[in-house]
């Protein structure tokens, strides 16, 4: 899985620090966004699939879309939001 619990830099993946500055939901959807066309992937659909619910239910979208290749590095509060 690509949801790690810290910033280590994975030979070959870009990491996304969630407790940076492109850590929120608007980096996260515009970077999807970006990916998801240089790859020719159904952008309305994943856009959808992403804001049809809260914080983390866009980040395991992410995650499910674009964990091949990008790492997401977890906030250390990230057990305490469900």
């Amino acid at each position: 899985m690509a949801l790690i619990e810290n910033a280590v830099r994975v030979k070959g993946k870009t990491v996304i620090d969630l407790n940076g500055p492109s850590g929120n939901a608007y980096a996260l959807l515009s970077i999807a966004r970006y990916h998801a066309r240089k790859l020719e992937l159904n952008w309305p659909k994943i856009e959808a699939e992403m804001t049809s619910g809260d914080f983390r239910h866009l980040v395991e979208a992410f995650d499910k879309h674009f964990g091949a290749f990008i790492d997401l590095a977890l906030p250390d509060d990230w057990s305490d939001c469900e």
